[in-house]
C-alpha cells in the first residue's frame, strides 16, 4: 500500500514536472531564467493555477508586445505574482442569432423587392420581379424610348440615311 502510494507520487511529479517543462518552453525567455527557482514557484502553485498559468503564457507575452514593450519579466516573477491574472478578460464569443446578422430587417427587406428602373423596362428578363408584366413599366419608368438597330440608330434614321444614298 505505502509503495503504491509513492509510485503515485513520483508519477505525478514526473506528470507536473513535464508540465513545468512545456510551460518553461512556451515562455519567452524560459531558457534563460533560473530552473530551480521557477520550479519552486511553479509548485507553490495549485494544480488549477498551473494550468491557468500555462495557458495564458501566450496571451500575456502578446499583450507585453502588443503594449510595446520589448522586454517582459522573467518566468519566476510571473509564477510568483500570477501576473497572469492582471490580463484583461477574454472577450465573450457573440452569438450569431443575438447579432442579427444573418436575418433580414424588414425595411431592407423591402427595399429589395422593389423593381428598380431596369427591371420594369425589361420585364421579360424579371418576370418574378415584376407583378403587371410590364404593363405599368413605361408609366413608372419615363415616356418609352424608341427602338435602336445597328450603331444606336434609329429606324427612322435609317430609313433617311437610305433615301440619301439612293
Amino acid at each position: 500500500m505505502l509503495t503504491t502510494l509513492v509510485k503515485r507520487n513520483r508519477e505525478s511529479a514526473r506528470d507536473d514536472e513535464e508540465e513545468f517543462e512545456l510551460a518553461r518552453r512556451d515562455w519567452p525567455s524560459g531558457f534563460a531564467d533560473s530552473r530551480a527557482d521557477a520550479l519552486a514557484a511553479w509548485r507553490s502553485l495549485s494544480p488549477a493555477g498551473r494550468r491557468e498559468a500555462a495557458s495564458e503564457i501566450a496571451r500575456f507575452a502578446a499583450t507585453n508586445k502588443a503594449i510595446g514593450r520589448k522586454l517582459i519579466c522573467g518566468f519566476v516573477a510571473y509564477l510568483r505574482e500570477q501576473r497572469w491574472k492582471a490580463l484583461p478578460a477574454r472577450p465573450k464569443p457573440v452569438e450569431v442569432g443575438s447579432a442579427n446578422l444573418l436575418t433580414r430587417r424588414p425595411e431592407v427587406e423591402a427595399s429589395v423587392k422593389k423593381p428598380t428602373k431596369f427591371m420594369l423596362s425589361r420585364p421579360d428578363l424579371f418576370p418574378d420581379r415584376v407583378a403587371d408584366g410590364g404593363e405599368m413599366s413605361h408609366q413608372s419608368a419615363g415616356p418609352p424610348r424608341p427602338k435602336t438597330y445597328a450603331g444606336g440608330r434609329s429606324p427612322a434614321l435609317l430609313q433617311s440615311d437610305a433615301k440619301s444614298q439612293a
